[in-house]
């Protein structure tokens, strides 16, 4: 990949990491349900840092 794609990319997932979380523990709070193993890291909680999307997250930005 070209490093603007690249770059574009690793935008684009953080943006998602920090919004995307953001909602589900909103969407939690407004419902009052709870909706396990949907978010990856949120306020509540990063279910120890072990998930696919932190290690994606990492690998792009470690190869950039």
């Amino acid at each position: 990949m070209r490093k603007e794609k690249e770059k574009r990319i690793i935008v684009l997932l953080g943006v998602l990491f920090l919004v995307y979380p953001m909602l589900v523990d909103l969407l939690k709070e407004i419902s009052g349900n709870s909706f396990n193993g949907l978010s990856t890291i949120g306020a509540f909680g990063s279910q120890q840092g072990y998930t696919i999307v932190n290690f994606v997250v990492m690998y792009l930005i470690g190869a950039y």
